[in-house]
């Protein structure tokens, strides 16, 4: 079971705890809903709606009723997950667009972190800030990147 520290998300109990008076309980498991309230813990009621695809739970929001903590999960949408593949692997896929002569032009007239990143990355990220900034140079899609990251994954 779940408690709270009311406002403090829900975790399972402490194994230890130091009292008001200077002692310390190592045995809060044995005690009542109402001992625990006394010193600050409340047992955690959780209200989770159903998940749909691509969604997951937020950080909950908490409500002190009576002696629960009733804690609402709101739903987010999930990331998109990480695609990482290799130099060989994005440049392989780059000639298969025909986009391989756009993006090393591209990398040759920018900055220097660019270029090294071009030149000596042991991976690339599909979400790296370097990636999705050359993108955008190149006015491709967040869906035109992802095809290619995956087209590369494949290679």
């Amino acid at each position: 079971m779940l408690y709270s520290r009311y406002p403090a998300q829900p975790a399972t109990l402490p194994t230890r705890i130091r009292l008001s008076d200077g002692t310390t309980r190592t045995d809060l498991d044995s005690w009542s809903n109402e001992d625990l309230a006394a010193i600050g813990y409340y047992p955690v009621t959780e209200v989770k709606p159903q998940l749909g695809q691509n969604q997951i739970y937020g950080t909950p929001t908490l409500e002190l009723d009576g002696s629960i903590v009733i804690a609402t999960y709101p739903i987010e949408t999930a990331p998109p997950p990480a695609i990482t593949v290799s130099p060989w692997q994005i440049r392989k896929a780059l000639n298969i667009l025909n986009l391989r002569e756009t993006v090393e032009s591209a990398v040759a007239s920018a900055d220097q972190d660019a270029k090294d990143g071009w030149n000596h990355a042991l991976s690339f990220d599909r979400y790296h800030p370097l990636v999705i900034s050359m993108a955008a140079n190149l006015n491709l899609t967040e869906s035109d990147v992802t095809d290619l990251f995956l087209l590369a994954s494949q290679q």
